[in-house]
């Protein structure tokens, strides 16, 4: 795995060097950085993480076509339109990414297998998970704008789901995910231990795995 940071002595760091290492597997970048085009390159990316790197859309990655795992975190990217286009991706994160509202095109991504979501303030509502069917796990944590957490329904292979400072939610909302015909593992924090052995008093499963190194899973070959 190759881990890019700028140095002190630079103000961005030019990825243009990295654009002949088109067999380079894993790849971290940690901004600021420029010539963010040279990624279009490295087409045998199975992992990717960009922190404090923004990006106008992901037009760069689209020619990435066996990326698995990407890790969008800080940074400004908010347009996730072209996300459907890497078409072999099962794990994605998102952690305060500023600015960013709009979850709609994950609805789209077949291949996911788990979703993770940290601190994202404006998005309000959950992507329609419907089309997924390989969606396993779903992690929200720190979602503050999310009231409604009934689009989980409607992920018909869900098994595991992690709910972790979200103390704005009330046991009630973690209810009618009772009534989810897949999910065997939940694992939650409500804010108090009073509220969260409410949540577990409705929704009485096992807890989930809390790996944090877990997108490693999906890019080891």
């Amino acid at each position: 795995m190759l881990v890019c940071q700028p140095l002190p002595s630079l103000r961005r760091l030019s990825l243009t060097p990295l654009a002949g290492l088109a067999s380079l597997r894993h790849l971290a970048l940690e901004g600021p950085v420029m010539d963010l085009e040279a990624l279009s390159a490295m087409t045998g990316l199975h992992s990717l993480t960009l922190r404090s790197v923004t990006m106008n859309d992901l037009s760069a990655l689209t020619p990435i076509t066996g990326l698995r795992a990407l890790d969008l975190e800080l940074g400004g990217t908010r347009d996730l339109g072209l996300l459907p286009a890497l078409s072999e991706l099962q794990y994605l994160q998102a952690w305060m990414v500023r600015g960013l509202s709009d979850l709609g095109p994950v609805a789209d991504v077949q291949s996911l297998d788990e979703l993770f979501l940290q601190v994202l303030p404006h998005v309000t509502e959950l992507p329609a998970l419907g089309r997924l069917t390989r969606l396993r796990r779903v992690h929200l944590q720190t979602m503050k704008g999310l009231q409604d957490l009934t689009p989980l329904l409607r992920a018909p292979a869900l098994k595991e789901l992690i709910l972790l400072d979200m103390g704005h939610l009330q046991p009630a909302q973690i209810a009618p995910l009772a009534a989810h015909p897949t999910l065997q593992r939940a694992t939650m924090y409500l804010g108090s231990i009073k509220r969260t052995a409410a949540a577990a008093a409705v929704l009485p499963l096992p807890d989930a795995d809390l790996d944090v190194d877990r997108h490693r899973g999906f890019t080891a070959q």
